[in-house]
């Protein structure tokens, strides 16, 4: 079985392949790829600007193809300029969907479509550009043959850090799917948010939609206190220069506030406590 990684971020550094055949071509910031070479080597790791990859690059076909993409536009950090248009000559920084795209579809006329796509983004693909977005996504996936879904899970289900995700799953038609792995209505992994925007599908996205079913997360056992290691003697400290540099980025809370978290640091779109799921 293959796992192509075609990320439109640097991401797929924290992205192992589980499966043999793996292939990886990240584009991002340059600072991941060592990380990703460090811990899995360079064979058939490609970083690079995901517009210039071709379908040659890309042998065989896989199994799964999974993409993530920039998410600033789909947040407050890019003033949710959203994915933009497919073709358009100017792209946003979340529209590199379109580049990764354009690679599927190559590969479809090739006859080496991917068996399975999963592309994960952060909660505001639900709701950016009043939900034009999401339907952009599924309007893609259904165009391409494959009947498709979307879940969010949240990272705190496995460890102590809050970070909800989209991820779309989608499947060729001409592939059966079990019936075990869907379900007739929303359940846990199906929030308000997501069930609004797949509400707003039309035509062949919505007939083509799929509530996946997955089995009920259990109950994390591990607090943040836990992995914390009060001494820990294989780590490279930031010298005082560094620490003041990075708090500097931040500013300080007002008084009285207290910490401070910023919502959309690094671009991402994480909710707050009191945010509509």
């Amino acid at each position: 079985m293959n796992l192509r990684n075609l990320p439109g971020s640097g991401c797929a550094s924290s992205r192992r392949a589980i499966l043999r055949g793996h292939r990886g071509i990240a584009q991002g910031p340059l600072i991941l790829s060592p990380a990703y070479r460090a811990n899995w080597g360079d064979e058939d790791f490609t970083l690079g600007d995901i517009a210039k990859v071709s379908t040659g690059q890309l042998p065989g076909r896989a199994s799964l193809a999974w993409a993530s993409f920039p998410c600033q536009d789909l947040s407050l950090a890019g003033a949710y300029a959203g994915l933009g248009k497919h073709g358009a000559d100017v792209v946003t920084r979340s529209g590199t969907f379109w580049h990764f795209w354009a690679l599927i579809k190559g590969l479809k006329r090739e006859g080496r479509a991917p068996r399975t796509i999963v592309l994960e983004s952060v909660y505001g693909a639900l709701t950016s550009r009043g939900g034009a977005d999401f339907a952009a996504i599924g309007n893609a996936l259904a165009d391409g043959g494959y009947c498709f879904g979307a879940m969010v899970i949240d990272a705190a289900l496995f460890v102590p850090q809050s970070r909800p995700r989209v991820f779309f799953v989608a499947t060729l038609m001409d592939r059966p799917v079990p019936a075990y792995l869907t379900t007739e209505v929303p359940t846990e992994w199906h929030p308000a948010a997501l069930t609004r925007a797949q509400a707003q599908l039309h035509g062949r996205a919505r007939e083509q939609w799929v509530w996946w079913n997955l089995p009920q997360s259990p109950a994390r056992t591990t607090q943040f206190g836990d992995l914390v290691e009060d001494s820990p003697a294989d780590v490279a400290w930031h010298s005082g220069a560094q620490t003041a540099r990075l708090l500097s980025m931040r500013g300080q809370p007002a008084e009285g506030e207290g910490s401070r978290t910023d919502w959309t640091e690094g671009g991402g779109n994480d909710l707050p406590p009191n945010a509509p799921r």
